[in-house]
């Protein structure tokens, strides 16, 4: 049967979310959180500056100065740390709109993020560990217990068996007990032979399949 193109691809929260109203609302929240970063910044400069001056005509107030620079200080931390907060759930938000035509046009880094969005909004917990040495995964996901590396291929041609050998490779090198090779694209014969008799499991999610990458990957769990 064939599938509607622009069927969403997430299970939950960003099922009727379209992804270019998504990057809009994010452009629009940046652009707001730049404005409350540059008046936190002008805030934190006023408080350290009036505390110095007053420790300088009241050699007594010193004590309150520092206490004012390092609430200022500690204000400024957490808020730096809600804004980050905020924009990467912004950010899984309008991943979670993307349909199949927006993977088709996302860069390697982006697709693994889309994976990780789509997972995180299911219950798992994710590690994205492409900057740390992948040994063959991208994505190491956990549900239940189980632990799963997944390669992730955002291709324009069918991915062939290699993947299916490094994503092995890579999810007993993270101790996982089921490896997976996901793309928005699809796999060779050779790939699918190779994935059928692998340990630990090899699931392969392709095109047809990653409207159920989630109950696929919970199937192993």
């Amino acid at each position: 049967m064939d599938r509607d193109p622009r069927q969403s691809l997430t299970m939950s929260a960003g099922r009727d979310c379209l992804a270019a109203m998504a990057r809009r609302r994010r452009r629009k929240k940046g652009s707001v959180q730049g404005t409350l970063t540059l008046l936190a910044i002008m805030a934190v400069v006023f408080v350290v500056v009036e505390s110095l001056r007053l420790a300088r005509e009241n050699p007594g107030a010193l004590l309150l100065a520092l206490l004012a620079i390092g609430v200022a200080v500690y204000g400024w931390r957490r808020w730096k740390a809600q804004a980050a907060e905020e924009a990467a759930r912004a950010q899984r938000e309008a991943l979670l709109g993307y349909d199949l035509s927006d993977l088709d046009t996302l860069s390697g880094p982006a697709f693994e993020a889309w994976i990780a969005a789509v997972l995180q909004d299911a219950g798992f917990q994710t590690k994205d560990i492409q900057t740390s040495g992948d040994f063959g995964v991208d994505v190491i996901a956990e549900f239940e217990g189980t632990k799963f590396g997944i390669q992730a291929k955002r291709y324009k041609n069918n991915v062939g068996n290699s993947a299916v050998q490094e994503a092995n490779a890579g999810a007993q090198f993270h101790g996982c007990s089921v490896a997976a090779v996901v793309t928005q694209s699809g796999f060779t014969r050779a790939a699918r032979a190779q994935a059928a008799g692998m340990q630990p499991p090899c699931l392969l999610i392709g095109r047809d399949e990653l409207p159920n990458m989630v109950h696929l990957l919970k199937g192993q769990a």
